[in-house]
Order: C-alpha cells, then structure tokens, then sequence
C-alpha cells in the first residue's frame, strides 16, 4: 500500500513544470501580407481598363512591381531595371496611383518597357504597405511571395537587384 500511494501521489493532474535546462522554442509566426517571406497584399490593380488581382499576376511566374511616384524622374532607373529582368526573364509592372497613373505610359515608353505592363494601384493598397516615397521595386516569386523590396531604386544598385531578379526565376 505505500507503493500505491507513493505513485498516486503525484497523480494530481497539475501539468509537471518544465525542467530549467530545457526551453521551449518560441512558435514562429508568418510574415504579415506585403513582407518579405510573405505574400502579396490581397488587391487588384487596374491593366488596360480592367482589374486583376496582384495573385493573378504573380501566380506563376515572377514579377517586379515597380511603384512608381509622382513626377518620378526615374527613366533611367527603370530601364536598368527593365534590362535586368528581361536578362532573368522576370517582367516589369509599373505601378501608380492618382496623378502619377498619368505619367506611367509616357515613362514606359522613355525606359524601354511594355505600355500593356502599365497598372493603377486604385486604392493605393501598394502604396501604403510599402510607404513608397521614391522609385520601390517588390520583386515576387511565382507564387505571390514577396522576395526583396528596394527602396530608392537607382542606377547604383543594379549589381543587388541582378542577383536578387536571378533568384527569382529558375530559367
């Protein structure tokens, strides 16, 4: 009968606390919509006068999404990105909203890039999630997840955006 007790005796229900040395490893969350490792923000942007959702876009083939500001003075800019995605077979989506939606057919052109490429973020969904200011390319893998987002997109950066376009695409 002491046996029995001493067992039952620790039979309380009362969940044992964890032994010092051993940790617990803290749950990992997933990246929120629109940062790296995550997916696209769930919107639609505006092509040729019709709506199509960014996971339509991006749903099997990469894409760079390059916000493009007001009065964005960035055609050289935007043909060094072009020129790189071409070489990695990634292609470029220039993306607007309000005034600057004006300016982007005009701005293709200058940089050497597909008019028919030309979007308007309408509710400026992009916009407000990447709080761009300047020229910002989100580069997406098939699949709609957010790889790299550059800030400040300028000449000087091409040999980071090349690596970052190549991995984008297995071709």
């Amino acid at each position: 009968s002491t046996l029995l007790i001493m067992f039952a005796a620790d039979q309380t229900g009362v969940p044992l606390a964890p032994h010092p040395s051993v940790t617990q490893a803290p749950a990992k969350s997933k990246p929120t919509p629109g940062q790296i490792g995550g997916p696209l923000p769930a919107s639609a942007v505006v092509i040729g006068k019709q709506a199509v959702s960014l996971s339509k876009i991006t749903a099997t083939k990469p894409a760079v999404l390059a916000l493009v500001p007001v009065d964005c003075a960035c055609a050289s800019a935007l043909r060094q990105l072009g020129a790189q995605a071409a070489r990695a077979h990634v292609p470029v989506y220039l993306v607007g909203t309000g005034a600057a939606v004006k300016q982007l057919p005009a701005l293709a052109a200058q940089a050497g890039q597909d008019t028919k490429q030309v979007a308007e973020d309408t509710g400026n969904v992009l916009g407000l999630t990447y709080r761009s200011q300047k020229l910002t390319a989100v580069l997406v893998r098939p699949g709609g997840t957010v790889t790299f987002v550059a800030r400040q997109v300028a000449p000087q950066l091409g040999p980071q955006l090349a690596s970052e376009l190549r991995q984008l695409s297995p071709a």
